[in-house]
């Protein structure tokens, strides 16, 4: 009698052993965090040179504010090209309460954003635009791709 109850026990035992792997084999769908990988940036001479590859394209781009035309408004240089030197950006927020403000804060300094590139047509983006801002002033970007982002970043140096 004692040999059946040992080999029950180790039968038991077994199948506890068994039931317990099984379970914590199982995957559970929770999955463990991951770190999204940082977005590569684009080249800015890349969008101004082959626009139609980057239409309705979301990019990252970083680069120095050459002027900052309105409260919401500036201009990225575009290193090493003389014709398509220039890309026009539109935030969608206020980069601040005012131009002179804005210029404080980005004029010549370098900046990182995250936005779609469009073809800018005044009277489709007017709405987006700041309210003061004067229409000679972005009537030269016509027809040419702009960025429209969220937000504006400084990147520290």
């Amino acid at each position: 009698m004692n040999n059946r109850f040992l080999v029950t026990g180790l039968v038991i035992l077994l199948v506890i052993l068994l039931i317990g792997y099984w379970v914590t084999n199982q995957p559970t769908g929770v999955l463990a965090p991951t770190q999204s990988p940082a977005p590569a940036i684009q080249r800015l001479d890349e969008i101004t040179n082959n626009p139609e590859d980057f239409i309705s394209q979301q990019v990252t781009v970083q680069g120095e504010v050459d002027d900052v035309i309105g409260r919401n408004t500036i201009v990225l240089d575009v290193p090493g090209e003389a014709i398509n030197d220039e890309i026009l950006v539109v935030s969608r927020s206020p980069i601040s309460e005012s131009v002179a403000e804005a210029v404080g804060v980005l004029n010549e300094r370098q900046v990182r954003l995250t936005g779609t590139v469009n073809e800018f047509v005044f009277t489709v983006y007017r709405d987006t635009l700041d309210p003061d801002i004067q229409p000679d002033l972005v009537a030269v970007y016509e027809g040419r791709p702009f960025i429209l982002t969220d937000s504006i970043t400084v990147v520290e140096q």
